[in-house]
C-alpha cells in the first residue's frame, strides 16, 4: 500500500503517517510526503503507482483544488481524499465535482480517517457526518444511498443511455481506461457485477439517464 501525504505542515504529516500504519494490521504502509502542490505532482512522477493521495485542502502556492484539478487530468486513477479545517459545504461540493472521492475535516479522529481510506479504497465515496448536507451527497436520492462524485455520475447518466466505454471517453474527453476505472468503482459502490445490473440499481437510488 502507498500513500501520498500532502500538507504544508510537517507535525500533521507525521501525525498522519503515524495513523496510516493502522490502516492494515501486520502489513505497512508506505507514505511519501510532500508539503505543497508542487511537491505532490513531483511525488507523483516518481512514483505514478500510489494507492491514494491525502491532501490538505489549503495548500500555499497552488490551492488544494487546483492541484486536484492537475491529479485529475495526469493521474484520473488515483483516488483523492481532502481534508480540511474548514468546514464550508460549497467547498466539499466543489471538491467533489472535482473528483475528490472523499472530504474530511480536521477535528475528526483517526478511526474516521482509516474509516474514509478503507472506504475510497473499496470504490466507495465518503464525506464527514459534520460536511454532510443534501448538496454535498451528490446525487443520492435515499437516506443510507451510496454516493458517487460527480464524474462517476456524469459515466453513469451515460451508462443508462446504453453508451459504451469508449462512447462514455468521447462524450467526457477522456480515454476508455478512465470510463473502464470509473465504470468499474461505480460497480463497487453499487455492488453489482454488469452493466444491466449497475443500471437497475441507478434507478432504484433515482439516478437518471437526464
Amino acid at each position: 500500500m502507498k500513500v501520498l501525504v500532502v500538507d504544508d505542515h510537517s507535525l500533521v504529516r507525521a501525525g498522519i503517517k503515524q495513523v496510516l500504519q493502522n490502516l492494515e494490521p501486520g502489513n505497512s504502509v508506505e507514505v511519501a510526503e510532500a508539503g505543497d502542490g508542487a511537491g505532490a505532482m513531483h511525488a507523483l512522477r516518481m512514483q505514478p503507482d500510489m494507492d491514494l493521495v491525502l491532501m490538505d485542502f489549503d495548500l500555499p502556492g497552488k490551492s488544494g483544488l487546483a492541484v486536484l484539478a492537475e491529479l485529475g487530468r495526469y493521474h484520473p486513477e488515483t483516488p483523492v481524499i481532502m481534508v480540511s479545517g474548514a468546514s464550508n459545504p460549497a467547498v466539499v461540493q466543489q471538491a467533489l465535482r472535482q473528483g475528490a472521492s472523499a472530504f474530511l475535516t480536521k477535528s475528526g479522529d483517526s478511526e474516521e480517517l482509516l474509516h474514509a481510506i478503507r472506504e475510497v479504497l473499496a470504490g466507495n465515496a465518503y464525506v464527514s457526518p459534520k460536511l454532510q448536507t443534501p448538496q454535498a451527497n451528490l446525487g443520492t436520492s435515499a437516506p443510507g444511498g451510496p454516493i458517487l462524485s460527480e464524474r462517476q455520475q456524469e459515466v453513469l447518466r451515460l451508462l443508462t443511455r446504453g453508451l459504451s466505454n469508449r462512447e462514455i471517453g468521447d462524450q467526457l474527453h477522456v480515454s476508455e481506461e478512465t470510463v473502464k476505472s470509473h465504470v468499474g468503482l461505480i460497480f463497487k459502490v453499487f455492488n453489482v457485477h454488469s452493466r444491466v445490473e449497475a443500471v437497475t440499481q441507478a434507478r432504484r437510488w433515482g439516478y437518471t439517464s437526464g
